[in-house]
């Protein structure tokens, strides 16, 4: 696995969790997260 594609997956893990984070903090301060919103659910 080249150096790069090491980066850019450690990256793409950063955001996911930092999206988890804030969904499950939305979640836990019984907000609607935007994303549901826009789907109309």
């Amino acid at each position: 696995m080249k150096r790069s594609d090491f980066v850019l997956g450690f990256f793409a893990v950063l955001v996911i969790f930092s999206l988890v984070a804030k969904g499950v903090h939305t979640v836990i301060s019984g907000e609607s997260p935007n994303y549901l919103k826009i789907s109309g659910k």
